[in-house]
């Protein structure tokens, strides 16, 4: 699959690749997995839907690593203050 359905290159232009990965598997009828390794693939091989990516922030890390980064946080603090009480 070379060309890019326009409705999933205009969600690509957008910078939102889940939106790109739902609509390309609605019209191409493909696995989650299948849709995001296309996706994938035509943006890391056009430097515009790269640049794109790059301003929005689009990543599909990106959540996770908050919630993550977030969770540590929390449990930090949470150590902190059960050493405090404790002592």
């Amino acid at each position: 699959m070379n060309q890019i359905p326009t409705v999933v290159y205009d969600e690509l232009k957008r910078g939102n690749k889940i939106g790109a990965i739902r609509e390309l598997r609605t019209v191409q009828s493909m696995s989650l997995a299948e849709a995001k390794d296309q996706v994938e693939s035509w943006v890391s091989s056009d430097s515009e839907l790269q640049r794109v990516m790059f301003e929005q922030g689009a990543t599909f890390r990106g959540p996770v690593t908050t919630l993550v980064f977030v969770l540590v946080v929390v449990a930090g603090i949470v150590g902190v203050l059960l050493a405090t009480i404790g002592s």
